[in-house]
C-alpha cells in the first residue's frame, strides 16, 4: 500500500503546490512530507554497503530486487492513471475517434555502436575501463511508446482488450513489437522525444516519472509528439555503457528510418546524465539532427567531491551513500579490481580511446566542437537548489556557457527530482519553453 499512498500523496501536492510558503532551508513544508513518506517506503539511504567479492560484483542484491520491485508498483499507478486523464482528455477535446495508445517496441541492440560511431577503436574492449561487464545478454532494446493515434495512420495495429480506465476505456495497448514494424505507421515530421528515466543507473524502468511529461506538453500545445522511454539496461547486471550503447542504438534506428524527423532528447537525473551523453554523441556524428536536450537534475561526477554534495549528503530523495553504490556498481569501481584495471587500460586503450571513454561517462569532460553553431541542439538544464547533484548541473551550465551554447538554465526550490512538481513557476518556464523548441516552425 505504500506506493499507492504515496502516488495519491504525489497527486494532491500538484494541485495545491503553490498554496505553501517557501522555508529558510528552500523546502517546501511539502517537500519535508514527501521526504519522510519517500524515505519510508524507499530507504536509499541504506545502500551504504559496496560489493567486495568478485561473485557479488554483476549480482544485484536483495534489497536491491526489493526497491525495483516496490518502484514498478507506485509507477504502474502513476502511468495508470496519468494515461487515464491523458486519454480522457483526447476524447473530451479532440475528435471523437481520436484516442491514446501506449505499449512497448524494440530496436536491435548495436553492440559495436561505439565502433561503429568512431567513438572508440573496435579493438577497444569497452566495458568500464576493461572490467568484466555481461554486455552481451540481449539483442533487443525495450522503448515504452506513447502517442495519440493522430501520430499514426493505418489500421492495422492490433490491440489488446480494451483497458478499463477510471471512466472507460480512454487508451489502448498493444502487443510488443519491433520499432522499425511500427514505423511503418508513424507521421512523418511529428517530433520524436526520445526519454530517459532516473533511478542512478540501477533503479527505474520506462513508466517512471517521464510519463506525466508529454501529457503536460500536450495539453499545453495541443500540438502530438511521439514519446519514447527507453527501459536501458541497468546495473549491475549490466555496467557501464550498457545504458549508453541502448541509448545510441535507439537514435541509430530513428535516423535511418526518421532522416527528416526532428528528435528531441530529455531525462531526470541519471537520465539527465544519459541525454547529455547520447544526445552530444548524436550531434558529433550527425550535426542537426537533435534539436533539444533536456537535463533535469543530472547525475555527472562519479568523484562526488562538490559542497552541495557535503551539503545535502541526507536527502530522502537522493543521499550520497545512494549515489556511491550507483556510481560504484555502474563503473565498477571495486578496490580488488584497481590494478587488473589499470592495467588493462594500459594494455588495450590508446589515450584517444580512454578520453572518449571517460565523456561517455560524463559529458562535461569532452564537449563537441561547434556547439556554438545553429545546428547544434538547445539546452535546457535544471538544478535544484536542495540537492547533493546541483553542482554538478552547474557544472554542466558553466561548460555550455564557455562552449558558447544556446541553453536556459533553471534552478528550482526543493529537493531531487520532486521540486520539478513542486516548483510550479520553473516547471511551467521549462515546459513553456520545451514547447517552443518542440512545435517551432
Amino acid at each position: 500500500m505504500g506506493p499507492f499512498v504515496l502516488c495519491i500523496i504525489l497527486l494532491l501536492v500538484f494541485i495545491f503546490v503553490n498554496k505553501e510558503p517557501h522555508r529558510k532551508d528552500d523546502r517546501t513544508t511539502t517537500d519535508v512530507i514527501l521526504g519522510l513518506v519517500f524515505k519510508l517506503c524507499f530507504p536509499l539511504h541504506k545502500f551504504d554497503q559496496e560489493p567486495n567479492t568478485n561473485t557479488q560484483i554483476f549480482t544485484p542484491s536483495s534489497f536491491l530486487v526489493h526497491m525495483r520491485h516496490r518502484l514498478k508498483m507506485m509507477t504502474s499507478w502513476i502511468k495508470w492513471i496519468i494515461l487515464n486523464i491523458w486519454g480522457f482528455h483526447i476524447k473530451m477535446r479532440s475528435k471523437p475517434k481520436q484516442y491514446l495508445l501506449s505499449g512497448s517496441v524494440t530496436v536491435e541492440r548495436i553492440h559495436d555502436i561505439l565502433s561503429l560511431w568512431e567513438v572508440c577503436s573496435k579493438n577497444q574492449n569497452v566495458s568500464v575501463l576493461g572490467s568484466l561487464g555481461t554486455l552481451h545478454n540481449s539483442n533487443e532494446v525495450e522503448i515504452t511508446l506513447t502517442c495519440s493515434s493522430d501520430c499514426i495512420h493505418g489500421d492495422e495495429i492490433e490491440f489488446r482488450k480494451p483497458t478499463t480506465g477510471l471512466f472507460g476505456n480512454f487508451y489502448k495497448t498493444f502487443d510488443t513489437c519491433g520499432l522499425k514494424d511500427f514505423s511503418v505507421f508513424i507521421k512523418r515530421d511529428i517530433p520524436i522525444v526520445v526519454w530517459f528515466h532516473g533511478g542512478g543507473m540501477v533503479l527505474g524502468d520506462s513508466c517512471d516519472e517521464g510519463i506525466f511529461l508529454p501529457y503536460v506538453l500536450f495539453m499545453r500545445s495541443r500540438k502530438n509528439l511521439i514519446w519514447l522511454s527507453v527501459n536501458y539496461r541497468l546495473a549491475p547486471e549490466h555496467p557501464f555503457p550498457s545504458a549508453v550503447i541502448d541509448g545510441l542504438s535507439l537514435l541509430h534506428h530513428l535516423i535511418v528510418k526518421h532522416p527528416t524527423t526532428p528528435i528531441h532528447i530529455g531525462g531526470i537525473s541519471a537520465g539527465g546524465n544519459l541525454s547529455a551523453v547520447v544526445g552530444l554523441e548524436t550531434f558529433r556524428k550527425y550535426p542537426s539532427v537533435v534539436k533539444s536536450i533536456v537535463s533535469l537534475d543530472p547525475m555527472l561526477d562519479h568523484r562526488m567531491c562538490s559542497k552541495s554534495h557535503s551539503l545535502y549528503k541526507l536527502s530522502p530523495f537522493c543521499p550520497s551513500s545512494f549515489l556511491r553504490y550507483c556510481w560504484t556498481v555502474y563503473l565498477q569501481l571495486f578496490p580488488f579490481q584497481d590494478e587488473k584495471t589499470v592495467a588493462k587500460l594500459r594494455q588495450n586503450s590508446d589515450q584517444n580511446d580512454t578520453n572518449n571513454i571517460q565523456r561517455l561517462i560524463s559529458p562535461i569532460v569532452d564537449l563537441p566542437l561547434n556547439l556554438d553553431s545553429k545546428l547544434a541542439p538547445y539546452f535546457l538544464v535544471k538544478t535544484s537548489k536542495n540537492d547533493g547533484l546541483r553542482d554538478e548541473g552547474l557544472e554542466l551550465v558553466n561548460s555550455l556557457k564557455h562552449a558558447g551554447a544556446r541553453f536556459k538554465a533553471y534552478e528550482s526550490v526543493g529537493s531531487h527530482e520532486v521540486s520539478i512538481i513542486l516548483d510550479y513557476v520553473v516547471f511551467d518556464s521549462i515546459m513553456k519553453t520545451w514547447c517552443q523548441l518542440l512545435f517551432e516552425t
